[in-house]
């Protein structure tokens, strides 16, 4: 079921795909009843996005279900420079939004609506995917949430953090053994 998001006054607009998410959650072991959909008021989207605190987004609408919270993005830049010859294009192909998980927030898992922009280069004839700072490509977490996640195996074992944040062992031991080898490239020292 695809359902209208917001007041229908130009506050919060927009399609989320309210049935895949929910069975997304609930696979992941999240017990969740979608409940409600807040519009953002200009004084409050300010705040979500200091609290939030990413580069290059501000947060559209606010949802809270139980046991989480979702926050669809909007991001603030028009265009890219295309990689492959360094025009700048705005030019969007097309735009599939994503569901990430990030960082708890009072105890309540956040999930991120981030839109997924793919460009048009009319210089180059070719169509790349928006890069963006805070997530990786074919990644359904932030970056910082990986990190807290490989911070958390170093001090816990896999199936306690499993446990904790709601995601299978498997997962976190891949998100771990990510990051372990992204820090190894880097140079990183590694006290596990």
């Amino acid at each position: 079921m695809r359902q209208q998001i917001g007041n229908g006054n130009g506050f919060g607009v927009g399609i989320l795909d309210l049935k895949a998410l929910e069975r997304l959650l609930r696979t992941n072991g999240v017990k969740c009843s979608l409940s409600y959909i807040l519009p953002l008021r200009p004084e409050m989207d300010f705040h979500l996005d200091s609290l939030l605190n990413l580069p290059n987004v501000t947060v559209f609408t606010f949802s809270q279900q139980e046991g989480f919270i979702l926050l669809k993005l909007e991001l603030l830049n028009a265009g890219i420079n295309c990689p492959h010859c360094q025009t700048y294009t705005d030019t969007i192909h097309q735009n599939r939004p994503i569901l990430v998980r990030d960082l708890s927030i009072c105890g309540q898992g956040v999930y991120l609506q981030v839109p997924r922009r793919q460009f048009y280069c009319l210089h180059c004839k070719k169509s790349p995917t928006e890069r963006l700072p805070f997530l990786e490509m074919r990644r359904s977490y932030t970056r910082r949430y990986e990190e807290y996640i490989y911070e958390r195996v170093k001090e816990l074992t896999v199936e306690r953090v499993s446990q904790n944040e709601q995601l299978s062992a498997e997962q976190v031991a891949r998100i771990f053994q990510r990051v372990a080898r992204a820090k190894k490239k880097t140079g990183e020292i590694l006290n596990v």
